[in-house]
């Protein structure tokens, strides 16, 4: 079931997925979606990041997935571990959103 993220939620995870970069400043973002999963308690986000390398180039864009949870307080829990990007993890759990 598709989730409607807001612009604090959007921001947690860039945040996240800045904190796995090399580069986290020169990120760029695009088709962030999320869905929940499980009766609506995890929520699976899923987007494009395209960054800067150790060499000062753009990698292209590569897929990022994570998944998340609501706390009590209802803010979203993004912790940077579980974010997967541009790997074999990242592009198999994005099946669960389509970018």
């Amino acid at each position: 079931m598709p989730v409607q993220l807001s612009a604090a939620d959007t921001a947690m995870v860039k945040a996240g997925v800045q904190s796995r970069l090399k580069d986290p400043n020169s990120a760029m973002f695009s088709s962030i979606v999320a869905t929940s999963t499980q009766g609506g308690k995890l929520i699976t986000i899923c987007g494009l990041v395209n960054a800067k390398n150790s060499f000062g180039g753009y990698t292209g864009s590569q897929v990022f997935h994570t998944l998340s949870f609501r706390r009590k307080d209802g803010t979203l829990d993004v912790t940077p571990a579980m974010i997967s990007i541009g790997d074999y993890v990242a592009e198999k759990m994005s099946a669960d959103c389509v970018l």
